[in-house]
């Protein structure tokens, strides 16, 4: 994270956030290009994503689930049968 908020105070000419003795602060710099970066990001998400529909019955890529010991036991009764109607390519696994 350093290293890309260094690359963006060198292109703003700005530190974007000071820090204080609880957080870190954006400078009134960074509070005024905050929309308009927030909108750029949305448009390049609605470009990446232009005519993508996820359909996962036809999904062949890895799916992998974080969870607790506790919600991996519980949600292993139903792996069986979620592997056993999975189409050909697609792997599921989970970790701690």
């Amino acid at each position: 994270m350093s290293h890309a908020l260094s690359r963006l105070r060198s292109l703003f000419a700005d530190h974007l956030f000071v820090r204080t003795p609880n957080r870190m602060e954006p400078t009134a710099r960074a509070r005024e290009i905050a929309p308009l970066v927030s909108a750029a990001i949305e448009h390049i998400e609605a470009a990446l994503n232009l005519g993508v529909g996820f359909d996962p019955a036809k999904s062949a890529g890895i799916f992998t689930a974080g969870m607790a010991e506790y919600a991996r036991w519980h949600s292993s009764a139903a792996s069986p049968r979620a592997l056993r109607d999975k189409p050909p390519g697609r792997r599921c696994a989970s970790h701690r």
